[in-house]
């Protein structure tokens, strides 16, 4: 199984949505948000046939967001990733392992405006 985003994204999607619902989960980056939010962003490295012919490693963030000031609520959310993750660690068959890896990158973003607090929980992806 090689690397694609899209069904990994899907699969997040659809592990993050009932965790709460107040809280958007977007499959990939949009042009604007109101958080809270997750979004599954962009692969930040990705090695082919890392483990065997077929079998690639993926570093891929979700980005945690809330509002600029709730910084219990970043780390609420990410928390709440990272035991979603650790309980489904194959993403409903989409990947062969999937590890919540690290936090990370904590920033303030402006986002249409608005300034929203973020953080990364980075997944470690074996797909």
């Amino acid at each position: 199984m090689s690397w694609e985003r899209q069904p990994v994204a899907q699969a997040l999607v659809a592990l993050l949505e009932p965790l709460d619902p107040t809280v958007a989960v977007f499959e990939a980056p949009p042009s604007t948000l109101n958080p809270p939010a997750y979004v599954v962003w962009w692969p930040t490295s990705v090695t082919y046939n890392a483990f065997a012919f077929g079998v690639d490693l993926v570093l891929l963030p979700i980005l945690c967001a809330a509002g600029a000031a709730e910084f219990d609520r970043v780390d609420a959310l990410v928390s709440a990733a990272k035991t979603a993750v650790d309980g489904s660690p194959q993403l409903d068959d989409a990947v062969a392992s999937c590890i919540a890896d690290s936090q990370s990158g904590w920033r303030l973003l402006s986002v249409g405006g608005a300034d929203v607090l973020a953080a990364d929980l980075v997944l470690e992806i074996r797909r």
